[in-house]
């Protein structure tokens, strides 16, 4: 019983991380084009079956970064890539996805991995950028 109650301390401390690092954790089945999309207790948020069509007619994911994604999804590539999606309000979101290749408990091909939120870092990017320029044409 203190090994349960130990673990879900540790889940609790991880879903913390989690939550304020703005990170999501997902799998895609390869064989299955599945993608499971995990909350930060590792309960499943979504699942989305046929995850290649998925991606050319309903995702949120910049037209322009959609057949960049889906080769690492169809080659099962380990990457890190950036991608933009449209947010809620229709504002370009930024993420940076990273993918591990494993093999499953079923013996199936499956990349795991996480998606972290970076939006606010490229803002303030972007920030930094225009006012350097407007202090060098200033000068």
């Amino acid at each position: 019983m203190e090994t349960l109650q130990v673990n879900r301390k540790k889940i609790e401390k991880l879903s913390t991380v989690l939550n304020n690092s703005r990170i999501k954790i997902f799998e895609y089945l390869v064989d299955e084009d599945t993608l499971v999309v995990y909350n930060n207790k590792f309960h499943i948020e979504k699942t989305i079956a046929g995850y290649m069509d998925y991606i050319d007619n309903k995702s949120k994911i910049h037209p322009e970064d959609r057949e960049k994604i889906k080769q690492i999804y169809k080659e099962a590539k380990e990457a890190t890539v950036e991608i933009r999606e449209f947010g809620e309000d229709g504002d370009i979101k930024h993420s940076v996805l990273e993918f591990t290749k494993i093999v499953n408990e079923d013996g199936k091909l499956t990349l795991i991995g996480s998606t972290r939120d970076i939006t606010e870092q490229r803002r303030e990017e972007a920030q930094r950028k225009s006012e350097k320029r407007f202090f060098d044409r200033a000068l």
